[in-house]
């Protein structure tokens, strides 16, 4: 509620919520004057009930989808999705996916397979003429960044990732152990 003057953003991207009474909760006594009409939770494979979730003030359009990560690492089949949901603003249909990758205690491959997966989503719904926005906890560090390449690179392939082009002197969006980084990042299609 803190953004646009008190009245809150109008999409909001959410990385870990435990379940749809929680977010309901949040909606309804947190924020139910800001004019919120869509909220989205769908339950992921994830073992400790941690899911990733979308609140609007805009119309929900068709059916929201939870795309499971094909990880080749057996150990990372239970890991979080990537919500797919469509609003309608202003007549113009916007995709948003929100995404948790997996965290920096589990294996680089993880996390460049989630890159693989989401830049590849993406660049088939910008095919099919969506307008899209991806976004979320993604969990990487730039030294990652540096040595894979994953925002660079692979995400730049299907849009503009928003500590690339944002703010210039921004420092990140997650600071910790004395040091920023931007773990929490936006990827907006290229369409």
């Amino acid at each position: 509620s803190y953004v646009d003057n008190g009245e809150g953003p109008d999409n909001l991207l959410l990385s870990e919520v435990e379940n749809e009474n929680i977010l309901n909760k949040l909606v309804k006594e947190h924020m139910s004057n800001l004019g919120y009409k869509t909220v989205v939770i769908l339950k992921g494979p994830d073992t400790r009930g941690i899911n990733t979730a979308f609140i609007s003030k805009f119309s929900l359009v068709g059916k929201p989808q939870l795309h499971i990560i094909p990880y080749t690492d057996p150990g990372a089949k239970k890991s979080r999705g990537i919500l797919e949901i469509t609003v309608n603003i202003k007549g113009k249909k916007v995709t948003f996916l929100s995404a948790h990758f997996p965290t920096q205690s589990n294996p680089t491959a993880q996390r460049k397979e989630a890159h693989e997966y989401l830049r590849d989503l993406m660049l088939d719904l910008q095919k099919q003429g969506r307008l899209v926005i991806a976004g979320g906890d993604l969990n990487t560090v730039p030294e990652e960044d540096q040595k894979y390449g994953y925002f660079s690179k692979t995400l730049s392939a299907a849009g503009q990732v928003s500590n690339l082009v944002g703010c210039k002197s921004c420092e990140g969006t997650h600071f910790y152990k004395g040091e920023w980084s931007f773990l929490d990042v936006m990827i907006y299609g290229n369409n």
